[in-house]
């Protein structure tokens, strides 16, 4: 089997147009599909949905499209994705021989993810339109939803208000941040001239439901992108600088939602909590779920922020338990340790995968994510992370899966409509 840097799946030019039609006829629309469960599992948000029985369907139509290469092939990183699957289910087996516990669902979710890594490739140059659609239409959900015209759609069915906050055709406001910075990171890597315009309409999406971490990576991903295409990094950066002073000092005289929603997050009272909240917390003999340990609440002031005491409590405990357990250093605790949300992307692989599951997360999307456009797309994930457990999010990562295969498709359809003449060597000097 030979060793390529793309898949032949992408390049095939035997591959019928009946099947590729398929495949996104009923593929694409799951990206706007609202999801939730026909058949629940107990303990976990994420049970049985029609997105699951639609992916099945399409398991053996992608397969078949592997039977009928010429010459089948696998990517780096295809081959980077398994290691981290195997290294992930190892990890589960092992926490259920010898602590009885583990829920290998959870790293099967990402095998189920990743199939949207192959829908992805035949859509190609529909990426851009996809995009757009994409946040156009959660757009309009968002405000419909702020204005309580329509509702929001969970895990438990339809609700006549979507919480506090909109939250579009996604499963909550963690999910609908981060679906929108990844959009944006794509439509402005794939050049277009409004990206200006694009920002505003973005961010004004992400203020509007007072996120305050994905306006700020919108922010970043903006940054970054002007200063790599900038030939005088030195002045943009001093403009930069000085934009960034009278926007902070904007949003902090001028009164607005996200403020005052973030008034007790930076204060010296919540470091002291966290190191409270680490001190007093007892481990269970079996953990369960975070509402039996408690949410912190006994030690919230008037100065400390809800949503940090809530996270921190989640965080100490975790620590705690991998700390001081010898094997979760290496393997882990197990996918799914943890229950739907840890509130902490980075600390769930740590904690539950060890450091091994950790370091193959890394190198599987080091091993992604190759192009401009697809290192931004992944800033913008790695920075969801931090606060939320974003990597376990269907329409995140399937958005993120997709973009993948759509830009490794149209980069090898394109190579293979130019001239044998025209076209690049490969690392060992061939073709590719």
């Amino acid at each position: 089997m030979p060793f390529r840097s793309g898949s032949e799946l992408f390049r095939n030019p035997g591959l019928d147009l009946w099947l590729r039609r398929i495949i996104l006829l009923l593929g694409l629309p799951l990206l706007f599909l609202p999801k939730f469960n026909i058949v629940e599992v107990a303990k976990d948000s994420a049970g049985l949905r029609i997105d699951d029985v639609i992916l099945l369907l399409l398991v053996p139509l992608v397969a078949l499209a592997v039977a009928i290469r010429r010459r089948p092939s696998i990517s780096r990183a295809e081959c980077a994705f398994v290691v981290m699957l195997a290294i992930f289910l190892v990890s589960n087996a092992f926490n259920i021989a010898v602590y009885g516990y583990s829920n290998p669902l959870y790293a099967l979710r990402l095998a189920e993810y990743f199939l949207f890594y192959y829908i992805g490739g035949y859509c190609g140059p529909a990426l851009g339109p996809l995009c757009y659609a994409l946040v156009g239409l959660n757009g309009l959900v968002m405000v419909l939803q702020a204005f309580g015209v329509v509702g929001g759609f969970y895990s438990e069915g339809y609700g006549e208000t979507a919480t506090t906050r909109p939250i579009g055709l996604t499963g909550g406001p963690w999910e609908i941040g981060a679906v929108i910075n990844i959009v944006f990171a794509t439509l402005l890597y794939q050049g277009k001239r409004n990206h200006w315009l694009l920002f505003v309409q973005t961010l004004s999406l992400l203020l509007f439901y007072n996120a305050r971490s994905p306006a700020l990576i919108q922010l970043l991903t903006l940054a970054v992108f002007l200063f790599r295409r900038s030939r005088r990094k030195g002045v943009l950066v001093f403009r930069g600088a000085m934009v960034a002073v009278v926007g902070v000092a904007a949003v902090l005289l001028i009164p607005n939602k996200v403020t005052e929603r973030s008034k007790y997050l930076f204060t010296v009272e919540n470091v002291k909590l966290a190191q409270q909240i680490y001190e007093r917390t007892e481990l269970l003999p079996q953990f369960t779920s975070f509402e039996s340990i408690g949410g912190g609440e006994e030690t919230r002031d008037a100065e400390s922020d809800r949503s940090w005491i809530l996270r921190v409590t989640k965080w100490m405990y975790a620590y705690k338990q991998w700390a001081t357990t010898p094997s979760a250093w290496v393997i882990g605790l197990g996918p799914g340790m943890w229950g739907p949300s840890l509130d902490g992307g980075w600390l769930r692989v740590l904690t539950e995968t060890g450091v091994v599951g950790l370091a193959a997360f890394v190198l599987f999307f080091n091993t992604l994510c190759t192009t401009p456009l697809l290192r931004a797309v992944r800033f913008c994930l790695y920075l969801n992370m931090a606060f939320i457990d974003i990597y376990l999010s269907y329409k995140t990562m399937a958005l993120v899966f997709l973009i993948a295969g759509a830009t490794v498709g149209a980069a090898r359809l394109a190579e293979s409509e130019r001239p044998p003449t025209a076209r690049q060597p490969g690392v060992l000097g061939a073709a590719t």
